[in-house]
């Protein structure tokens, strides 16, 4: 039996929406164990622990912006974790900058904010990304801030998919099982969202 853990970095609690994309992939697997942990929550050093011993772990979206330096100082022991844990990491919107982030990339506001902000948006992944069959799919966007692109990424992450608004929708860490997506695949929106979601949070279990 596996067990995820999936962090919470939501201002309060996870939106209804997307704690139901999250039952939704997992609650049918029987070969899995999945809990939340709020950020807040790693103070205690039992919750730590229990993440830090996890098999895998998922980093949320979230309404703080990590340029604010109180965001910086809120995730101070998720960012310890991360520096700390060897095994799978999906980083998902806020989880992807965060990532960037802690691998001393700059994050920063869209020039356009409104171009990624609750649209409904099709990717392709060039060089294919694990955590996809198909490489072409439709994914929820709903963000305003982005990793700021550099060549240097290059160096430390693959990069699969670009927008002509955000560079970095999707990456790959070259040595550590880390993924980031900008988007959103806990989503409840369409069918074909669902479903393409649902895909890869599931290939991500695969993996643990």
């Amino acid at each position: 039996m596996k067990k995820l853990v999936i962090i919470d970095c939501y201002e309060k609690i996870i939106t209804p929406h997307r704690d139901k994309g999250f039952q939704n992939a997992f609650n049918n697997l029987d070969n899995l164990n999945w809990e939340y942990i709020r950020y807040e929550e790693l103070i205690n050093p039992s919750k730590y622990t229990l993440a830090l011993e996890s098999d895998g772990i998922i980093i949320s979206g979230s309404q703080l912006n990590i340029p604010d330096p109180s965001t910086q100082e809120k995730m101070s022991l998720l960012i310890k974790l991360v520096k700390e844990y060897s095994k799978p990491i999906l980083g998902i919107c806020f989880g992807l900058q965060l990532i960037g982030y802690i691998f001393g990339f700059i994050i920063q506001k869209m020039e356009n904010p409104e171009a990624e902000w609750d649209k409904e948006i099709t990717l392709t992944c060039q060089p294919p990304f694990a955590l996809l069959d198909d490489q072409t799919i439709e994914v929820d966007v709903h963000h305003a801030y982005e990793i700021q692109y550099i060549p240097e990424l290059e160096e430390i992450f693959t990069c699969h998919a670009s927008t002509e608004a955000c560079k970095v929708e999707v990456i790959t860490h070259r040595s550590r099982p880390i993924y980031g997506v900008q988007f959103h695949p806990e989503t409840y929106k369409s069918e074909k969202i669902v479903e393409s979601g649902k895909e890869l949070l599931r290939k991500f279990v695969a993996l643990l």
